[in-house]
């Protein structure tokens, strides 16, 4: 396997392994996380788009977004 592919691939597992998992209603409740936390998440789609968190994170917003009836919440 190519050196830089495992290195990326560390990296990559590294990130996730400083945070816990919140799930979505942690976020729906706590949302000042919720700002950073999608604030993080935009600033580097390629490598956080598909981590538990960022997800969770999203679905949080689009919910917030829906049941609030407007646009994206003014942070």
């Amino acid at each position: 396997m190519n050196k830089n592919v495992v290195c990326l691939f560390l990296g990559i597992m590294l990130v996730g392994c400083n945070e816990p998992t919140r799930d979505k209603e942690y976020y729906l409740s706590h949302r000042d996380e919720l700002k950073q936390k999608i604030t993080q998440c935009g600033k580097n789609p390629g490598e956080l788009a598909n981590t538990p968190n960022c997800i969770n994170a999203k679905d949080a917003l689009f919910k917030i977004m829906m049941t609030e009836g407007k646009g994206p919440p003014r942070f």
